[in-house]
């Protein structure tokens, strides 16, 4: 577990997590959306702030835990 050196480092990670995680959260809610409307987008927001800290915080670890599930589901 290896925490960011510095703001920079911080921003390079969330970023990076949110757009790769943000796509694929989405595209595992798709079939959903008709029927959560709203609350799909603020799951979305949330699931993926979430999981972009996370790998921010915690850096790779995080990434393989997450791709790992991925795999597997």
């Amino acid at each position: 577990m290896t925490p960011p050196r510095d703001r920079p480092e911080f921003i390079i990670r969330f970023v990076c997590a949110a757009v790769f995680f943000g796509i694929i959260v989405a595209l595992l809610g798709f079939p959903y959306i008709e029927r959560l409307g709203w609350y799909f987008l603020a799951l979305w927001l949330v699931v993926t702030g979430l999981i972009a800290t996370a790998a921010a915080m915690f850096g790779d670890e995080v990434w393989h835990k997450l791709i790992d599930f991925i795999r597997w589901w």
